[in-house]
């Protein structure tokens, strides 16, 4: 009887029906428990070692980020800005923390491309060509600098406001006083990113769609180096200990320069600017977006991700380029990414609408096996992407893009089992 109910049960024959029934209750509850599967856990959670939690709040996908000690800033594809505790009490409440943000700053007309924080001043960027410059413990809405086209990127360093803008124009803004801002021409691309260096803000680094990164002195307003990547060059941020750069971009190469200090002394005052060479390069299978150093300069963090592949974020060894951690927790194409001042969080975020955060100071990977897009999962990417871009593309091109991916992807589904591949995630755009 119990080799009849429960064939895949104990081999045991039960010859009394009550033994038989405590055989079949006892196989139905293996079955039971096994089918459950482990779910994603608040901060407080030690579920999975070093991931602490994710913010939910968002409607749409997250474009951008900025991390301070005690709050998380993240700007959204519907044009909105939350802000969230990032306290170590704040962190315990797990209720709290995933699902209520402290506040909503509402006043851009287009997707949040851009935000970055200091002190108690946030400035967001965005696709309705503005820059807006936030009290961040008020909400008040302080200033506004308009701009010719979408803001990609933003660095504060002092009283000075740097801005990346599609025009292909690096603008430094006087936050004390309005008068009319420098502008770093030069760049025959438009403008994705652009940072101070900490060790010497007088020097200023620009990531553009001609493929190129550029270094230039603030001082004199004059371009120092040039740096090339094979495609465009999304990502970029200084050690915050060195002359050392991190550039990412859509050749799928992460790459280190650095910078030693007297090369940079005999480029200003002799005008002898020396070519240099990646110190390392790393290959992601994916495009690049975001880079950023932790505070003590050792490690440096990236994130890739495109239409139909898995998303991950990488961490590195500064010294060695070695890889130290893969975290492919994101669902969809993370962002935006950055490390606490204090050097204990991780923060990423990105299409998926979620602010993941993880201890900064462990080493553990936490790679998660997520299902495959399908078609419209991957035509909405498409979507997604292009609105973060500006929105450049009309109804029948977005169409004739889902026709050429199907076709792609009916291709690669018979001869390959790796996923379709792209080199550009919308080949042959030229965005905005």
């Amino acid at each position: 009887v119990a080799q009849r109910l429960a064939p895949n049960g104990p081999r045991k024959i039960a010859v009394a029906m009550g033994h038989a029934m405590l055989v079949l209750i006892s196989w139905l509850s293996l079955q039971l428990v096994s089918s459950i599967q482990p779910t994603e856990q608040g901060p407080s959670s030690t579920s999975v070692p070093g991931f602490l939690g994710s913010l939910r709040g968002h409607e749409a996908g997250i474009y951008a980020l900025a991390v301070s000690d005690q709050l998380v800033a993240s700007g959204s594809k519907d044009g909105s800005i939350l802000t969230w505790n990032l306290t170590g009490a704040a962190m315990q409440d797990a209720s709290r923390a995933m699902e209520t943000p402290l506040q909503k700053l509402a006043g851009h007309a287009a997707g949040v491309t851009a935000l970055t924080l200091r002190d108690e001043l946030l400035a967001s960027g965005a696709a309705d060509n503005s820059t807006k410059l936030w009290n961040v413990a008020t909400g008040e809405l302080v200033r506004q600098l308009p701009h010719p086209k979408t803001v990609f990127g933003l660095s504060i360093s002092g009283k000075q406001l740097a801005s990346a803008c599609w025009d292909g124009v690096a603008r430094i803004y006087d936050l004390e006083n309005e008068v009319e801002p420098m502008e770093l021409r030069g760049h025959t691309g438009g403008l994705y990113e652009v940072s101070h260096s900490p060790l010497d803000p007088t020097l200023l680094a620009t990531a553009s769609a001609d493929r190129t990164v550029r270094v230039w002195d603030l001082k004199t307003g004059r371009q120092l180096w040039k740096f090339m990547h094979k495609d465009h060059v999304t990502a970029l941020d200084w050690s915050p200990v060195n002359f050392t750069l991190a550039t990412g971009g859509w050749d799928r190469r992460f790459r280190i320069w650095k910078i030693h200090a007297e090369e940079v002394a005999k480029c200003r005052d002799d005008s002898v600017c020396a070519d240099l060479s990646p110190e390392h390069v790393a290959r992601h299978p994916q495009l690049l977006w975001s880079v950023a150093f932790a505070p003590e300069g050792r490690q440096v963090a990236a994130c890739h991700g495109a239409v139909g592949q898995s998303p991950a974020v990488v961490v590195y060894e500064v010294s060695t380029g070695e890889r130290l951690r893969r975290l492919g927790r994101h669902k969809d194409t993370p962002l935006a990414l950055g490390f606490s001042p204090s050097g204990e969080y991780l923060v990423s975020a990105g299409m998926d609408r979620k602010v993941l955060i993880y201890s900064a100071t462990e080493h553990l990977d936490d790679m998660p096996v997520g299902d495959k897009d399908d078609a419209e999962e991957r035509l909405n990417w498409l979507h997604d992407l292009e609105d973060l871009r500006g929105g450049s593309r009309n109804a029948s091109s977005i169409a004739d893009l889902a026709r050429e991916l199907a076709r792609k992807s009916s291709k690669t589904t018979r001869g390959s089992k790796s996923g379709p591949s792209f080199r550009h995630a919308m080949p042959g755009v030229a965005f905005l």
